[in-house]
């Protein structure tokens, strides 16, 4: 019964991994579900895409390595993203109780259109032509995974989720990759589950999808936390652990911040050369690149997500007035 090209292990004492390879997408490689035995049964965090690899991957983990019934586990999602909720409505059929933030549900049920419908025009992309081109992509035939309607607990931050093991997981707020990402943390023991805000070898995506809604500003707050914590390990939803003694945990909160400030300078000196130019996101996308419009649309995944990442950082440079922004419409331009 177990899936051919899952992992399964024992990460730390006491808590488990399966990582689900074939659900990986342009941006990343598989997805990490983590279960903790403890004294209520087992907490799970995240389920996956709604595929059978991840269906999989649970049945197995829970039924032939560490015998735990559905109905005495626990689901905790991070966040609104459909690798992470996918399989909800299909874990609370088969009996598991459902804890997430309120705030991220209400994203989650928004068809994937609807999301990023307000992004694209914020952002100065046409969004006829970009979903036109997504029906052919494999972006979405995976990114417009949504679930079904299901019940959950809203919890808060500071809510304690497991017990056991020598173990007390509360949840933690990680925002910043969305506005209400959440985390699940034991300070004692020095763990986080740090869902997506910290990914080793990765750039996690800040997309803001409103003017002033300071998610870049969040993003880097999230990271002074994790520093100042002093964690001992980080268990990412996305690749390997990383950790404290090996300096892994250090370098991929550096490499981050560095990225995102690199790409702020470029910005900023871009639009100081053409000064008095107003640039949207979406053509300072095809700046970076070097490349057409035909090339962007032939290759949504990748520059969608930069165009995102352009869009918060040109944001958070407004929100601190290093430059404008007017409207055209629903368009924004920037400027110096």
């Amino acid at each position: 019964m177990q899936p051919p090209r899952d992992r399964f292990i024992e990460i730390r004492p006491g808590i488990f991994r399966t990582t689900v390879l074939e659900d990986s997408n342009f941006a990343t490689e598989g997805i990490n579900l983590h279960f903790i035995p403890d004294d209520d049964g087992c907490l799970l965090i995240d389920t996956g895409f709604p595929t059978d690899a991840s269906k999989q991957s649970i049945l197995y983990t829970l039924n032939e390595r560490l015998h735990i019934p559905f109905e005495k586990t626990r689901l905790f999602i991070t966040h609104s993203h459909p690798d992470h909720n996918g399989l909800a409505p299909w874990c609370q059929e088969k009996g598991m109780q459902l804890f997430m933030k309120g705030e991220e549900y209400g994203s989650a049920r928004l068809p994937r259109p609807r999301r990023n419908t307000s992004l694209l025009n914020f952002g100065g992309l046409d969004a006829e032509r970009y979903f036109e081109a997504s029906m052919h992509q494999e972006l979405r035939a995976k990114g417009d995974h949504f679930p079904e309607a299901f019940d959950f607990e809203d919890i808060k931050e500071g809510t304690l989720l497991s017990r056991g093991g020598g173990y007390r997981f509360e949840t933690v707020s990680m925002a910043g990759h969305t506005l209400h990402q959440q985390g699940v943390m034991d300070k004692n023991a020095g763990i986080l589950f740090c869902a997506d805000q910290v990914i080793l070898g990765i750039v996690p995506a800040v997309m803001t999808s409103k003017p002033n809604d300071g998610l870049l500003n969040m993003f880097f707050n999230t990271l002074d936390f994790i520093r100042h914590q002093d964690f001992t390990y980080l268990l990412p939803a996305h690749g390997e652990a990383l950790y404290k003694k090996d300096g892994s945990i250090i370098a991929a909160l550096s490499y981050i911040e560095d990225s995102y400030g690199k790409l702020c300078s470029f910005l900023l000196q871009h639009l100081q050369e053409d000064d008095g130019r107003k640039f949207t996101a979406f053509e300072l996308t095809l700046i970076l690149y070097n490349e057409p419009e035909e090339a962007f649309y032939r290759n949504l995944g990748k520059r969608t997500l930069m165009t995102g990442k352009i869009l918060t950082c040109l944001e958070f440079l407004c929100d601190r007035e290093v430059i404008g922004r007017k409207f055209e419409g629903e368009k924004a331009l920037y400027y110096v």
